[in-house]
């Protein structure tokens, strides 16, 4: 006998019974601590896995949030910049209203093409087409465009003359106006 265990037939050096069927208990045992370890590592797998497919899937809607924006994005581009060659086409025609008014004497006339011209331009508005005042402003070269600078009673560097009216679309310059701009005062 050793220290305060009994060792019997049926036990082992720890006191442990070791009895043929307590030996196919414990064998059983064994067996069921073996696959629950399994069953474990193949819940821990199935987590992994889960975590990996849920970022996967939050990286794909993040990337197809991206593209529809995008989408949406280049849609608005392509729509402003079909409007913006259509209404540079007929920014000449617009032109040749203003200038046919100066022209015609008759009043009748006068008056009709001054309708379709006011009728043209209100149409063209509602699409985001502004013409840009530039009578009596100080000269800016983003808005302007110099033909000439004389001598007159204004201030140097303001418009005092519009060859052709620019125009903006959407905020825009798209045709600079072309301007005669003073010089000085004479002396």
């Amino acid at each position: 006998m050793k220290g305060n265990i009994s060792e019997g037939p049926d036990t082992d050096e720890a006191g442990r019974d070791s009895s043929p069927k307590n030996f196919k208990k414990a064998e059983a045992g064994g067996r069921l601590s073996e696959k629950i370890k399994a069953l474990e590592a193949e819940v821990n797998e199935a987590k992994s896995l889960a975590e990996e497919r849920l970022s996967q899937m939050k990286y794909m809607q993040a990337e197809f949030d991206n593209y529809r924006k995008w989408s949406e994005k280049e849609k608005a581009t392509f729509a402003k910049n079909a409007n913006l060659k259509l209404i540079k086409d007929i920014l000449p025609s617009l032109d040749e209203f203003e200038r046919a008014v100066f022209v015609i004497s008759d009043e009748t006339s006068k008056k009709g093409l001054e309708m379709a011209e006011k009728n043209l331009f209100k149409a063209l508005k509602s699409h985001g087409l502004e013409r840009i005042d530039c009578l009596e402003k100080p000269f800016d070269p983003y808005l302007h465009e110099a033909i000439l600078k004389k001598e007159s009673d204004k201030d140097e560097d303001l418009v005092i003359e519009e060859i052709q009216p620019g125009w903006m679309l959407n905020g825009e310059v798209i045709r600079h106006s072309k301007v005669v701009v003073s010089g000085g005062r004479t002396s």
